[in-house]
């Protein structure tokens, strides 16, 4: 049995990290699971723990700890070490002792320093595992030392990673590119995916919750509620919507929605939290699901097959909508399982064109969900790269072409 171990520093746990690990453990591997200060409020980690053989190790600071590092910080005393901590460093060494590791998993940035330390020291191949593209240019981020500082580190162990995994080409030529890595990296294509087959059936999840009558069709936004996600936008379009339907914008509101936003009456707000166990039932009662993302960034326009929530919509046959670009029209290329538009202006005629073929729209989602967002199906790829007696030699088709099947062996490029 090959033994792996994932590492995550400083990143919010979800559903991610917890497919990759308990489908590895479902998979005959033996896995390790290290977390340093991973906000774990996106997922319930007691069940994961009760159901699963993934052994997790935390390391996090206690809450003291945290305050005094951060008056440290605000004050400039005290060693600086880096991204990741020298004594989380040696502290998981420790804890790893000589169990033999066959692979080290870095999810994100700082995951993946920390994972290439320990590497260096087991002499242990060493996989990248990106799920952000936070690169030069992105507006959060871009001229900030510390930023600059944490991606001179990405680039290095990123160097010396023996794999890449990343949830599509596009997203996977970015990243290597912006890294400085030419193109013979393997890299192992895993689009955010959630696990289960597709809901046929519907739910009255919305309309029990929000007192809403049983034959109202639901149009649904999932996520964080900003303008960031064009949520000023669709509340300013949504009167132009037919008014058999509801607009419901589900997730935690930005201050940046005003007051006045707030009590358009067209739209429907729905902030309280949801256990992670009823969001599939939640986004089932929705008729049609919206998806979208700046377009001007290349981490949010690169969404089609790294966006949760659109794999939550097709895998209840929920059509979407999304602002068109090059993700989109790939996946849209494959299954019409909803409309692209280029401005906000365009969302009413682009819900009447969902409604003129509406069960159309829905068998292409729950297709589309099948190929390429169903978890089991989509680990395949990493079972296969991770199975290999050697980390060279991957041989494989560009992912969501014509002739990707299932066996894993299509979704690794060399």
């Amino acid at each position: 049995m090959k033994r792996i171990a994932i590492f995550q520093y400083e990143w919010p746990l979800q559903s991610h990290t917890l497919s990759l690990a308990s489908g590895l453990a479902g998979h005959d591997f033996a896995v390790d699971l290290f977390l340093y200060d991973c906000d774990t409020g996106f997922v319930n980690l007691s069940r994961f723990l009760s159901g699963s053989s993934v052994k997790v190790v935390r390391l996090d600071r206690g809450r003291v700890k945290k305050v005094l590092d951060r008056i440290r910080k605000m004050i400039g005393c005290g060693a600086q070490d880096g991204p990741v901590r020298d004594c989380v460093v040696r502290r998981s060494l420790e804890v790893m002792g000589a169990a033999g590791y066959d692979y080290l998993i870095g999810v994100e940035k700082k995951g993946l320093i920390w994972a290439g330390r320990v590497s260096a020291v087991l002499e242990v191949p060493l996989l990248y595992y990106s799920l952000e593209l936070y690169v030069e240019g992105h507006p959060a981020f871009d001229g900030k030392s510390e930023f600059v500082a944490l991606r001179e580190e990405e680039r290095l162990w990123h160097a010396k990673a023996a794999a890449t995994i990343v949830q599509d080409a596009a997203r996977g030529a970015v990243l290597l590119k912006s890294n400085g890595l030419d193109a013979s990296m393997d890299v192992i294509y895993l689009p955010v995916s959630v696990s289960g087959p597709a809901f046929r059936e519907g739910s009255r999840f919305l309309h029990d919750r929000l007192s809403l009558d049983p034959a109202r069709k639901i149009i649904l936004y999932f996520g964080s509620v900003s303008r960031n996600r064009g949520i000023d936008e669709v509340i300013r379009h949504a009167c132009g919507i037919d008014s058999s339907f509801e607009v419901v914008l589900h997730g935690p509101v930005a201050q940046d929605i005003t007051s006045e936003e707030r009590r358009n009456e067209r739209v429907i707000f729905s902030c309280g939290f949801v256990d992670d166990s009823e969001v599939p039932a939640l986004i089932a009662s929705a008729h049609i699901g919206l998806s979208f993302y700046r377009n001007n960034v290349v981490n949010d326009r690169l969404t089609a097959f790294s966006s949760e929530k659109m794999a939550l919509y097709l895998q209840s046959g929920v059509p979407v909508i999304a602002y068109a670009n090059e993700s989109y029209e790939l996946l849209m290329e494959h299954y019409r399982c909803g409309e692209l538009i280029r401005d906000m202006s365009e969302l009413p005629a682009a819900v009447e064109r969902i409604e003129a073929d509406y069960e159309g729209y829905r068998e292409n989602a729950l297709s589309a969900f099948e190929r390429f967002y169903r978890c089991e199906n989509n680990l395949r790829s990493v079972y296969a790269y991770l199975s290999r007696e050697t980390t060279t030699g991957a041989d494989a088709n560009v992912p969501f072409d014509d002739s990707q099947s299932h066996d894993g062996t299509d979704a690794v490029r060399r």
